[in-house]
């Protein structure tokens, strides 16, 4: 059953609720937290100090990256996009889903030895986008197209 909804509450404080609900909070405790770095950021971007219901909005949190022993705390958005920019974790999702999306299907398991090289490759020198980009495109991955097993 959701968590009732109150007017006038923040989505941070109706989402605080959820995680507090025994109901809901196994699931939503591990996704919503990352939403509030940017509580004060529209769909579009756009930026607010409050919202509809004049709640001030935050952008403090803390973020739990997988293997981690416990959260690291941020005050900022900016200080949160700096912890997403250094871990080596998010890069190598981003590798994973860029190159995903350039081949046009789902990856597997056989492609992740080809995916890490793409990686490795792709966030030399700083690091860009483009240089990521470029890394998928001169790959063998994506420049052979696999021949159909047969059996």
């Amino acid at each position: 059953t959701p968590v009732a909804s109150q007017p006038g509450l923040s989505q941070r404080l109706i989402a605080e609720k959820r995680i507090a609900n025994a109901n809901c909070g196994g699931c939503h405790s591990k996704f919503e937290p990352l939403a509030f770095g940017l509580e004060r950021f529209d769909g579009l971007g756009s930026y607010f100090e409050k919202d509809n219901h004049g709640n001030r909005l935050r952008e403090d949190g803390q973020i739990l990256f997988p293997g981690a022993a416990k959260p690291i705390a941020y005050r900022t958005s900016a200080e949160l996009m700096n912890h997403l920019a250094a871990s080596n974790r998010v890069r190598q999702s981003i590798t994973w889903k860029l190159t995903q999306f350039a081949l046009g299907r789902p990856l597997s398991a056989r492609d992740a030895r080809p995916v890490q090289a793409i990686h490795e490759v792709g966030w030399q020198k700083a690091g860009t986008y483009a240089n990521l980009i470029t890394a998928i495109t001169l790959s063998e991955l994506f420049q052979t197209q696999p021949l159909e097993e047969t059996e």
